[in-house]
């Protein structure tokens, strides 16, 4: 019955019936290439805010570090809790990035590995550093702050070579 039926077609209703057929096909394969590109915009996007917000958490450890630095020459002078509030809100920037960092679904988990082991080795020293100023350690606690801002530039360094790998990746447009 069905081969009667294809035979009663006309050639035209054949050739209208393949070419929905393929139209179809081309949608899909329009479909995904859509989603193709916005999980590379997403991924893009999650990777330059990551980006930003550590360049905020080196310059605030940076200046974390200056601020020890300079009560350091002058330690009759200094001021504890100046200092110890200005880490502890350099390792919190730095401790919610790594957080946002975890959770970002753009990333793989691999990816995520290497950027957070330096963001772990820098809270350690943040926290160090914390610890260090707690007890008017100065000098100490500076070495701990300079340590922390080579481990989040370790750690942008990372997040520089995964935006350079992302845009080698970028999927062709449909």
């Amino acid at each position: 019955a069905e081969k009667a039926l294809e035979q009663a077609k006309s050639k035209e209703l054949r050739d209208a019936g393949e070419l929905a057929k393929k139209l179809n096909e081309l949608i899909e394969r329009q479909k995904e290439a859509q989603k193709g590109l916005e999980a590379h915009r997403t991924r893009g996007e999650a990777i330059d805010k990551a980006l930003a917000e550590m360049e905020k958490a080196i310059e605030e450890q940076k200046k974390a570090a200056a601020g020890t630095r300079q009560a350091a020459q002058a330690p009759d002078k200094a001021k504890a809790a100046p200092l110890q509030k200005e880490q502890k809100d350099a390792a919190d920037r730095a401790w919610q990035l790594g957080n946002d960092l975890f959770h970002e679904k753009a990333l793989t988990d691999e990816e995520k590995k290497k950027v957070l082991k330096p963001m772990v080795s820098a809270s350690n020293f943040q926290d160090q550093a914390k610890a260090g100023l707690e007890e008017n350690a100065l000098e100490l606690a500076r070495a701990d702050q300079d340590r922390a801002v080579r481990e989040l530039e370790a750690a942008r360094e990372e997040l520089k070579k995964l935006k350079a790998s992302a845009e080698q990746q970028k999927p062709a447009e449909a």
